[in-house]
């Protein structure tokens, strides 16, 4: 997928809200004199008013539909799940799939449930494959656009 590249300065941040297990940060900014509210943006980004980003949008000129951004003081792209963990996830996923094939193959009987854990398994590593692919992409383009900025890791 093709991502929208905006640079653009973060003003009036407030209400930062960071929740669930794998986090999820809401905040509302000011950005190009317009005023969102309820953004969201993956992970626990350092947020601040004044902040410059350069951000990959699903949609051009659609805030809500942030997908990541690099921010230009510390280098770092923030908002996507590392592609490699999620990568591993899904081989880990899989290799889970094909050992409880195994051990129902193993006792002679591959009743439904079993073959209804071992889709549930690779549906769930699929999915993680493809949260990998978004990752790469939006990291991708953004390095690609912010070429000025070394990789800090």
């Amino acid at each position: 997928m093709e991502y929208v590249i905006v640079t653009a300065r973060l003003e009036d941040v407030t209400n930062v809200i960071t929740t669930g297990r794998s986090p999820q940060t809401s905040f509302n900014a000011t950005i190009e004199g317009r005023r969102y509210c309820g953004l969201d943006i993956g992970g626990r980004p350092s947020l601040k008013s004044g902040m410059t980003v350069t951000a990959a949008l699903r949609r051009a000129n659609d805030w809500y539909s942030l997908a990541g951004w690099m921010n230009h003081e510390s280098g770092e792209v923030e908002g996507i799940t590392p592609p490699e963990l999620s990568l591993f996830s899904a081989y880990a996923m899989l290799i889970a799939a094909a050992s409880a094939f195994k051990a129902f193959l193993d006792h002679g009987e591959f009743a439904a449930s079993a073959f209804m854990l071992v889709a549930l398994f690779g549906l769930v590593a699929a999915d993680l494959m493809l949260s990998s692919k978004t990752s790469w992409d939006v990291q991708k383009q953004l390095r690609s656009n912010c070429a000025t900025f070394s990789d800090p890791r």
